[in-house]
Parts: structure tokens; C-alpha cells; sequence
């Protein structure tokens, strides 16, 4: 069957029941081919051949020809967020921000509370450092988020979502006086979710940015290689959040330095 999202009927099948046989011929043969195909090696080429498919490809776009002609709802390196470009990093990094992406319930299906550190490099490239998550009543929530900045110390500056309306302030302010000795800077969610993704997606495509080889970092890649396609987006929300404090952040440096300069 043709797979346009991880969540559609094949998915909802695949997760809830046991006993099914899948069989998935992929046009282009991937890793472990089940008819022991060479990797990229087409399904019937005297019908369509190695090149033709890739033509097809290159039209179509990779979500496309991944959900038409290899059976799975996304490509394997990911659509917005190419995340076959990312390296593993060995050694944590110290400091940077840590981005919080908000929810309010601990239900099984409910969306997660997030809290993604990113740290810029000395070369100019990004790593995602460590990733929190829990699905969590407000009271919780709360509590993870003052541990997690005590854990990160007060040189780790603090992002908030910020809702519009009388709650999403007093979400703010609760928040802030439960971290009282750290910087918070509180944001507002405008625009959709793939247009605040875009800027540090751009950085992911070029090479920049890196993911410490840490527990949490399976499913982090994953939710990125899904992204917008996919269940669940917290992780790339806190991961949009974050990026966009660090750029405000290093301007910043940069028009104080220019200042200094120009008295």
C-alpha cells in the first residue's frame, strides 16, 4: 500500500496488533533486501530500470517517491531535515540554551513536555547536547523544568514558550519564579510550526549541526526524520526554539562588541 504518514492505516495496524507479515519491495532495494537485491538496485528493471526511477525521484521529491514507490511514509534520510547528515558527537558540551516546548497532560497518547539543550561551537556549528522529556500534569511539569536548571546551572539561559492571552503569561511567570536565579527569555509561537523549523533545518542539510550519541538521541533523530509528516513534533519545536535564541543571542554579542568598538 502506498504510506503517506507514520500514523495512517498500515501504521495504526503495525502498532496495535501482532501476528502480521509484512511484505515491502521497495522499487529501489534497500539495506537487507528481502529478495537479496544489491542496495539501490531496482525492483523489475526490465520494466523500469535503476535510472529511470531516479528521474522519477529527482521529479517527484523524496516524500513522494518514498510513500509511491518504497511502501514507507517518509524517505530513510528524512524530508525536511536531511538527517543523514548529522554526526554523532562523543563528548557532551557545556552550556548554550535549553528551549522548552510545553504540554500539560500525562496521558498515553498525550503530547510531550520538552526541554532540548543546544550549544553553539567554537567553529560556528550547533550540537544538540541533551533532550528531556515527560508526559506530565502541570504540577510535574514544573518540577522537571526547575530540576533540569539546576542540573544546567545559571549559565544555561532558559526559553519559554510564550501563548498569547492571559494564561500563556501566567504559564510564563509561574515558570520563571520556579527558576529564580536564571535568565528566562520567553518567546511567542508565531507561524507555523514548518516555517519556525526552517532556519535550523537549513543548518542540519549543510552539515552543521551534531547530536551527542546519548539514550535519548534514537528517537530525537527519528521525530526529525518525520518532521512535518510525523505523530509527534515537540522535540523539533524545542529544537526551533532553541536554535533561534542562540542566533538572537550571538547578535547580540556582536552589536555589543560593534559598539564598544565604535566609542
Amino acid at each position: 500500500m502506498t504510506r503517506w504518514h507514520p500514523d495512517d492505516l498500515g501504521g495504526r495496524l503495525l502498532a496495535s496488533a501482532d501476528g502480521w507479515r509484512v511484505v515491502r519491495l521497495p522499487a529501489l532495494a534497500e539495506p537487507g533486501d528481502p529478495l537479496g537485491r544489491a542496495e539501490g538496485e531496482a525492483l523489475w528493471p526490465e520494466w523500469e530500470g535503476r535510472e529511470a526511477l531516479l528521474r522519477k525521484q529527482a521529479i517527484l521529491g523524496e516524500r513522494a517517491f518514498a510513500a509511491l514507490f518504497q511502501q514507507v511514509p517518509r524517505a530513510a534520510e528524512g524530508g525536511m531535515f536531511r538527517t543523514g547528515r548529522i554526526v554523532m558527537a562523543q563528548q557532551a558540551e557545556a552550556g548554550g540554551v535549553r528551549a522548552w516546548d510545553l504540554a500539560a497532560s500525562s496521558g498515553a497518547g498525550a503530547d510531550w513536555t520538552v526541554g532540548l539543550r543546544l550549544v553553539r561551537r567554537a567553529d560556528g556549528g550547533f550540537v544538540v547536547a541533551d533532550v528531556v522529556r515527560a508526559r506530565a500534569e502541570p504540577a510535574a511539569v514544573e518540577a522537571l523544568v526547575r530540576r533540569t536548571a539546576e542540573r544546567d546551572g545559571p549559565g544555561v539561559v532558559i526559553g519559554l514558550p510564550q501563548d498569547p492571552g492571559q494564561a500563556g503569561r501566567a504559564q510564563v511567570g509561574w515558570l520563571t519564579r520556579a527558576v529564580a536565579g536564571h535568565r528566562v527569555v520567553a518567546t511567542a509561537e508565531t507561524g507555523s510550526k514548518v516555517l519556525r523549523a526552517q532556519p535550523v533545518a537549513a543548518q542540519v542539510n549543510a552539515g552543521n549541526l551534531s547530536v551527542l550519541d546519548a539514550a535519548w538521541a534514537p528517537v530525537f533523530l527519528e521525530e526529525l526524520a518525520d518532521f512535518p509528516g510525523g505523530v509527534k513534533d515537540d522535540q523539533v519545536d524545542a529544537l526551533s526554539r532553541a536554535f533561534g535564541l542562540l542566533v538572537e543571542q550571538g547578535r547580540g554579542a556582536r552589536a555589543m562588541a560593534g559598539g564598544v568598538m565604535g566609542r
